[in-house]
C-alpha cells in the first residue's frame, strides 16, 4: 500500500485580478434603431399596441372573432418586442448558431399571414358587432385600419433591404447561415 507523504502543500493562490471575471454589460446598438428594419420593427410595436389597445377597451371576449384578432395583435406584438430587443443589444450576435435571417423571414410571413386572418376577421365582425357611428364601432373599425397598416409592415420588413443586406450578404450576421450555404453537396455517385 502506498504511503501518505509527510509533507503536502496546501498552499492556494487567488486568480490575478480581473482575470476570470467579465461583466456583462448591455450596451444599446443606437444604429439599429436608425436603421431601416430598426425603424419598421419600432412602427410594428407602436402599430401592433395600438391594435390591441383599441380591442382592449372593447367587450371583445363576447365575440369570438376579435378574441382571435386580440391574440394575433398581443402575440405577435410580444415576439416583436422580444427580436426587437435581441436586436437592439446585439444579442443575436451571442447566439451565433442560429441563422436569423432565416428566423426573421419566417417570423414576417407567418406575421403577415396571421395579420391579414386578423384584418379579415376584423373587418367582416365590424359591421355585425356594432352600431355605425358608436364609439365601438370607430374603435373597431380603426383597429381593423391598423391591423391593415401591420400587414403592410410585415411585407415591408420581409423585404426590407437591411434584412436582405445585412443578413443574407454580410458573413458576420449568421456564421451558421453562412456555414449552411458553403456547404457542398457531395457528387452523386463519389466516395
Amino acid at each position: 500500500m502506498a504511503e501518505f507523504p509527510s509533507k503536502v502543500s496546501t498552499r492556494t493562490s487567488s486568480p490575478a485580478q480581473g482575470a476570470g471575471t467579465s461583466v456583462f454589460a448591455l450596451r444599446p446598438d443606437l444604429s439599429f434603431v436608425r436603421s431601416n428594419f430598426g425603424v419598421l420593427m419600432l412602427l410594428q410595436l407602436v402599430l401592433g399596441l395600438l391594435v390591441w389597445a383599441l380591442i382592449a377597451d372593447t367587450p371583445y371576449h363576447l365575440y369570438p372573432a376579435y378574441g382571435w384578432v386580440m391574440f394575433v395583435a398581443v402575440f405577435l406584438w410580444l415576439v416583436t418586442i422580444v427580436f426587437f430587443i435581441l436586436y437592439l443589444f446585439q444579442l443575436h450576435m451571442k447566439l451565433y448558431m442560429v441563422p436569423w435571417p432565416l428566423v426573421l423571414m419566417i417570423f414576417n410571413v407567418a406575421a403577415t399571414i396571421l395579420y391579414i386572418t386578423a384584418f379579415i376577421t376584423c373587418s367582416a365582425a365590424v359591421d355585425v358587432t356594432s352600431l355605425k357611428g358608436s364609439r365601438q364601432y370607430n374603435q373597431r373599425a380603426a383597429a381593423s385600419r391598423k391591423v391593415t397598416r401591420d400587414v403592410g409592415l410585415s411585407l415591408s420588413a420581409l423585404s426590407s433591404e437591411d434584412l436582405i443586406v445585412h443578413g443574407w450578404a454580410h458573413p458576420s450576421h449568421s456564421p451558421a447561415l453562412n456555414a449552411l450555404i458553403d456547404s457542398k453537396p457531395a457528387a452523386i455517385g463519389s466516395v
